[in-house]
Parts: C-alpha cells; sequence; structure tokens
C-alpha cells in the first residue's frame, strides 16, 4: 500500500526541491485526495519561488478543509511577501487565527510561530503589528511566563518604535531567563536607539566577552551601531556590519525551508543592514568617469539578495531605486522605482526618485510633473520644498 505520509516526511528533509517536488507528485498520485500532499507540494512550490502555484495549491487545501493551517498560511505569506497588501493581509490573518483557535485553541508556539513571521514581513506597517502583536498575546496568555514570548513581545514593540514599552519587556523576560541573549540584546539595541550609548557599550562589552567565541549577527549588528553612533568609526563599522550579513546568511543554511525560514530571514532585518551601510555611503550620486564605490554595490548586492526573496518588501525597492540612481544606473533605478508602484500607487517618495531620474536625463518637464504628483500626495512633501525641488522648478 502506498504511504503517503512516509513520503511527505522524506520531502522536507531534501534539500534538491526540484526532487521533493517530484516526490510529492508522487504521493498525489497514490492517494489524489490526500491532503498533507498538497500542503506539501504548496509548501515546496513556495520554496521554489512559484507563487502562484503555491497559491493554487493551498486554495484547492482549503476548498477541501476550510480551516487547514498551513495552507492559510501559505496564503498569508503570499500577501506579505509577495504582493504587499497589508489590509487583505489582515483579514486573512483574521482568518489564520480563527483556524488555529478551531484546531489548536492551546498551541502557545504556534500562535508565537505566527506571530513572528508576520512581524518580519510587516514591513513596519502599524496595522500589520498589531495584529501580529494580538496573536503574540493569545501565546502569553496561554504561557505567561515564557521568556522567549516577553522578548518577542519586546521586539515586536520595538519595531513600533516603542522603546520604552520594549525596554520594559526585555527586563521582565531577562529576570525569567538570565541566560536569553536575545533580550539581552534587544534591550541594548533600545539603548542605542535612545541615545543611551554608554550604558549600551558597557552592556555589549560585558555580552563580547561572554559570547566572543559565538558568531552572532545581532552582536555585531550592535557592535556596528555603537562603532557610528559614538565614535564615529567607519571603518569599523563597516567591518562589523559585513560580518552581521555573513553571519546572518549562513545561519539560514541550518534552517529547514518553509515558513520557518522566511521568519529567520527577517526581511526587516536585513534592511536595516542595507539602510545602516547607507549611512557610510553619502548621497551624491556618481559621475561618468567616477571610480565606483564598492560599498555602495555591496547594499545593491544586498538589497537584490533581499528583493529576490520577498519581492513585496517595499522599503527594499525603494533603496535599492536609490542606491541605483546614486549608482547613476538610471535604467535599474527606474525599473526599481516601477516596482515601488506597482506595490503601491500612491507612494509619494518613489516619484520623489522619478523625477530625480528624469531631473537627470536632462527631462525637465517629466520631472517636474513626477515631483507635482509626489507634493499632491503627501503634505510633508509639499510645504518643505528642498533645494532639489527648487531646481526641477525653476
Amino acid at each position: 500500500m502506498f504511504d503517503c505520509d512516509l513520503f511527505c516526511s522524506c520531502v522536507r528533509w531534501l534539500s534538491h526541491l526540484t526532487l521533493g517536488l517530484v516526490l510529492v507528485g508522487c504521493s498525489l498520485i497514490g492517494c489524489r485526495r490526500f491532503i498533507p500532499a498538497l500542503v506539501e507540494k504548496a509548501r515546496v512550490l513556495l520554496i521554489r519561488g512559484e507563487w502562484d502555484e503555491a497559491v493554487d495549491t493551498a486554495q484547492r487545501v482549503l476548498k477541501r478543509d476550510p480551516t487547514n493551517i498551513d495552507a492559510q498560511r501559505v496564503l498569508v505569506l503570499q500577501l506579505l511577501a509577495r504582493d504587499a497588501k497589508p489590509q487583505i493581509a489582515v483579514q486573512r490573518i483574521g482568518e489564520l487565527r480563527s483556524a488555529v483557535e478551531k484546531n489548536e485553541p492551546k498551541n502557545a508556539q504556534l500562535y508565537y510561530d505566527l506571530s513572528r513571521m508576520v512581524a518580519r514581513l510587516a514591513n513596519r506597517r502599524t496595522q500589520l503589528l498589531q495584529v501580529s502583536h494580538d496573536l503574540l498575546n493569545r501565546a502569553i496568555k496561554e504561557e505567561p511566563v515564557n521568556s522567549l514570548f516577553l522578548t518577542e513581545s519586546a521586539y515586536q514593540m520595538s519595531l513600533m518604535a516603542e522603546y520604552e514599552s520594549a525596554q520594559t519587556l526585555y527586563s521582565e523576560a531577562s529576570k525569567l531567563d538570565e541566560t536569553n541573549g536575545h533580550a539581552l540584546h534587544g534591550s541594548i539595541k533600545c539603548k542605542i536607539l535612545v541615545g543611551n550609548y554608554d550604558d549600551a557599550e558597557q552592556e555589549l562589552d560585558f555580552l563580547t566577552q561572554i559570547q566572543d567565541h559565538l558568531a552572532n549577527a545581532d552582536l555585531y549588528f550592535l557592535g556596528a551601531l555603537l562603532q557610528w553612533r559614538k565614535k564615529h568609526n567607519e571603518p569599523k563599522s563597516v567591518d562589523l556590519l559585513n560580518k552581521a550579513v555573513e553571519t546572518h546568511l549562513k545561519a539560514l543554511d541550518e534552517v529547514d525551508p518553509g515558513f520557518d525560514w522566511y521568519t529567520a530571514y527577517n526581511a526587516d532585518f536585513m534592511l536595516e543592514l542595507a539602510k545602516e551601510y547607507m549611512q557610510h555611503v553619502g548621497t551624491e550620486p556618481l559621475q561618468p568617469g567616477d571610480a565606483p564605490n564598492p560599498l555602495l554595490f555591496r547594499v545593491i548586492d544586498l538589497l537584490n539578495h533581499l528583493v529576490s526573496f520577498v519581492p513585496g518588501n517595499l522599503g527594499a525597492h525603494m533603496l535599492l531605486a536609490n542606491c541605483k540612481f546614486l549608482a547613476n544606473d538610471l535604467d535599474n533605478a527606474e525599473q526599481s522605482i516601477d516596482a515601488c508602484l506597482k506595490l503601491e500607487t500612491q507612494f509619494a517618495q518613489a516619484y520623489i526618485v522619478q523625477s530625480q531620474i528624469s531631473f537627470a536625463r536632462g527631462d525637465f518637464k517629466n520631472s517636474l510633473a513626477a515631483l507635482e504628483q509626489a507634493r499632491s500626495m503627501d503634505f510633508e512633501v509639499r510645504n518643505t520644498p528642498g533645494t532639489f525641488d527648487r531646481r526641477v522648478s525653476r
């Protein structure tokens, strides 16, 4: 007798996803109505980047089992990582939560896992972070003294720039588990972001001495922040950023493909790294004959990696457009702007960069038109004209 369950279990351990998809197909031939095989097929398609096929497969599952949790997760992931449709995603997350409450109402770990995935793909949109935090609060309700759950709550508060609340939660998490390194890292980061550099440096030095033998992307990143913000040591800061990126990406090799991989990838952290690199790049575009800026192209590589896995990350596309503009790669900068406007048609910042691109080409008419578009969408742009605005408007 054909054992579908065995085949699905085997697929989870396959690193070669093409072969994995073939085996899933075999399991479906053996039992076409076997829902776990369809769910596994959707998961493999997702990792292969075949988003439409993954969604179609998940929808097939939901027709047979409307509260299937993994199929709902596929649809949520697609809305967050590819389509960047926050309002629809909020609705879908609500349906996912209902499925969990029906099938796994006491599963605190599942609520926690779902919350972490949503938060890291929210692109800091308040409405998504709120529903993410609601999921997390459901986990905390089941396990109120779980240090990891409180640490995650603090992290999500920091994503909403609620640093004081985050700091309080990090402290509570540390009291529950003194070995919780993520809580200590988060606490130090909050202190850096509010300008409390001395305390942050003292705590980071202590942690580094303890964990020096451990390659840790968080520690490298915190060191990079301090080296630049407190000491203005650009070479050291850049070196630590390089180590943070290398360590972060290397750690992903140990994560199984699937939902957990997207959580571990942490698109928000990847964008943070890119933005921190940009502190050292400058704001003036390269001119013909200028030597290439290796740091600028490192950021472009990092952002290309990010949008290849999370094509719905609006912030990454926007920063990538700006980087390509600074590299005087106007055609590709415009492609990134098109990607931004496909995700968010009323995105004023994209029109500002579009105006700069047209201006650099000498197309002053379209440059002014793009700038007027930006002004019509954003009150701050309309009321704070800068040097570039005045140049275009002449």
